[in-house]
């Protein structure tokens, strides 16, 4: 079986003017494929995404200052034990995104 990426693409508005906009329209886009457990966390200029859909992991980083896609990469998690690290760590930087 081969693994393909989701579509994730530049998600920045420069025209909305709005703050956490950029981290909404990631949610949105992530959601519409399917992905949930999704959670953002900064540092510096670069958001941090991690999302979860059965067992495919996605993580991404965008540049908060262009919204440009920096990098990603996604993988089978199969570890109960990892996957509980996950949604532990999902919840908290979530419960703090701007989102």
């Amino acid at each position: 079986m081969t693994l393909q990426l989701p579509c994730l693409k530049s998600a920045f508005d420069p025209a909305s003017g709005e703050a956490g906009a950029l981290p909404q329209q990631i949610r949105a886009q992530l959601a519409g494929q399917g992905y949930g457990s999704i959670a953002f966390e900064q540092d510096g200029q670069d958001l941090l995404v991690t999302a979860r859909t059965g067992c495919l992991v996605l993580a991404a980083v965008y540049d908060l200052s262009t919204g440009a896609l920096m990098a990603q990469d996604i993988w089978h998690q199969n570890d109960e034990a990892a996957l509980e690290v996950l949604s532990v760590a999902g919840e908290g930087a979530q419960a703090g995104s701007a989102a």
